[in-house]
C-alpha cells in the first residue's frame, strides 16, 4: 500500500513538473518608424537562453505580430537585411505580454546622380530662333599690295532678326564623372564634370527668300562643370543646382559653297563658340528604384559666330584687288524652362533621361553608367 502510494505521488509530481514547463503566454509585438505602423514586417523571437529562433512571423495591416510562446525571456527581432532592431521580451505563461520596436526610417537608395558615379551622356539642344543681339562686319581691300582702311559696318539688329530665323542644334556625346563633398545620410552635395564631343549646326533661314537659307555643320570639344545638393526624405528628395557647359572656337563648313560674284573665293572660315549657364531646382518622389521628378530652370545662353572670308577680283578688275571681310555675330537668350526627368537605378547600374521646355528651347539629356 506505502509503496503504491509512493508511485502515485511521483506520478503526480512528474505530471505537475510536466505541465509546469508547458506553460505559454502570448505575446504582442508592435513594429513602427517614427511612430507609423509597419504591416508585412518580419519578426522573430529568439531564446535567450540557446539563441535559437523560436518562431518567426510578419506584422499585420495595423504593424501587430502575434505570437504564443513558452514562458519565458526572448529577444525580438525586427526587421530585413541591414534594417533590424532587437528587444527583450519576457513572456509569463496564461498572459499577454506587449513590447513595441521602433525601426529606423527607411532611407530609399539613392539616384544615380548621388556620386561616385561616372556616365556615358547624349544631350540635344535645339532653338528655333536664336535672338540676335550684335552683329558687325568688317572689310578691308587690298588694291595694288596696298591695305585700304577697314571699313566697320554694325548690322540692323530689327533687320536681321525680322528677316531671319537663326536655328541652332547641338548633340553632345561625352563623360560625366561625379564626386561627393561633405554628404551625410540626407543631404547629399556633389560635383561633377563632363567631357566629350558636340556636333553643331546652325541655320540662318531666310524667311522672304527660304532658297538663301544657309547651313553650317562643324564638330569639336565639348565640357561642362556643375554643383548639385540634393536632400533625401524617405521617398521624397529634391534639390538644385548650377551647370555650365561651352565650347570654343568650333569651326563650321557651309552646306553649300559660298560664291563671289565676279571674283574667286580663297578663304571661307567660320567659327562657333557657346556657352550656357544653368540654375534649377526639382523635388520627386521615389517609386522603387524609379525617381521621377520635376522642377524649373534657367538658362543663361550665349553664342558668337566669326568668320573671315576673302575673294580675288584681280581678273575682273585688271588690277590686283582682293577683299577680306570678317564678321561677328553674338546671340544671347535668358529663358525659364519646365523641367521633368527621371532616374532608374537597379544595384550599380544606373539610368536617367531629362528634359528642359521653354518656348523656342529645348533640351534632352540621356545618361547611362555606374554608380557607387
Amino acid at each position: 500500500m506505502r509503496k503504491l502510494t509512493f508511485l502515485l505521488f511521483l506520478f503526480f509530481v512528474f505530471t505537475y513538473v510536466q505541465m509546469a514547463s508547458a506553460v505559454t503566454g502570448n505575446g504582442q509585438v508592435t513594429v513602427t518608424s517614427n511612430g507609423n505602423p509597419l504591416p508585412g514586417t518580419t519578426v522573430t523571437l529568439i531564446s535567450k537562453e540557446t539563441g535559437t529562433e523560436i518562431t518567426t512571423t510578419k506584422t499585420d495591416s495595423s504593424g501587430i505580430a502575434n505570437v504564443t510562446v513558452d514562458e519565458g525571456t526572448y529577444i525580438v527581432e525586427a526587421g530585413e537585411g541591414e534594417n533590424k532592431t532587437q528587444t527583450e521580451i519576457s513572456i509569463t505563461g496564461g498572459q499577454t505580454t506587449s513590447v513595441t520596436v521602433d525601426l529606423p526610417p527607411l532611407q530609399p537608395p539613392p539616384p544615380f546622380t548621388f556620386p561616385p558615379m561616372a556616365a556615358v551622356t547624349y544631350g540635344n539642344e535645339q532653338t528655333d530662333d536664336f535672338p540676335l543681339t550684335a552683329s558687325e562686319d568688317r572689310i578691308t581691300d587690298t588694291i595694288n599690295g596696298v591695305q585700304m582702311p577697314t571699313d566697320v559696318r554694325p548690322g540692323d539688329l530689327n533687320d536681321l532678326n525680322n528677316r531671319f530665323d537663326f536655328d541652332f542644334d547641338w548633340n553632345q556625346t561625352s563623360g560625366t564623372f561625379a564626386v561627393g563633398v561633405g554628404e551625410t545620410d540626407s543631404f547629399h552635395p556633389f560635383v561633377n564634370v563632363t567631357v566629350g564631343r558636340v556636333d553643331v549646326s546652325f541655320r540662318n533661314r531666310n524667311l522672304a527668300d527660304p532658297s538663301r537659307t544657309n547651313l553650317f555643320e562643324g564638330d569639336g570639344f565639348v565640357f561642362g562643370v556643375g554643383a548639385d545638393a540634393v536632400v533625401t526624405n524617405h521617398h521624397v528628395f529634391g534639390g538644385g543646382g548650377y551647370h555650365f557647359t561651352g565650347y570654343y572656337n568650333v569651326d563650321l563648313e557651309r552646306a553649300r559653297a559660298l560664291t563671289a560674284p565676279g571674283g574667286t573665293v580663297t578663304l571661307d572660315q567660320i567659327e562657333v563658340s557657346y556657352y550656357a549657364h544653368q540654375v534649377r531646382g526639382f523635388v520627386g518622389y521615389s517609386f522603387g528604384p524609379v525617381y521621377p521628378y520635376g522642377g524649373v530652370t534657367f538658362w543663361f545662353r550665349e553664342m558668337t559666330i566669326e568668320g573671315a572670308q576673302e575673294a580675288d577680283f584681280s581678273q575682273t578688275a585688271g588690277f590686283p584687288v582682293v577683299r577680306r571681310i570678317e564678321f561677328t555675330n553674338e546671340f544671347d537668350d535668358n529663358a525659364a524652362a519646365a523641367l521633368i526627368g527621371a532616374i532608374v537605378r537597379a544595384g550599380h547600374f544606373v539610368a536617367g533621361v531629362e528634359a528642359t521646355f521653354g518656348g523656342d528651347f529645348t533640351t534632352v539629356r540621356l545618361n547611362a553608367g555606374v554608380g557607387f
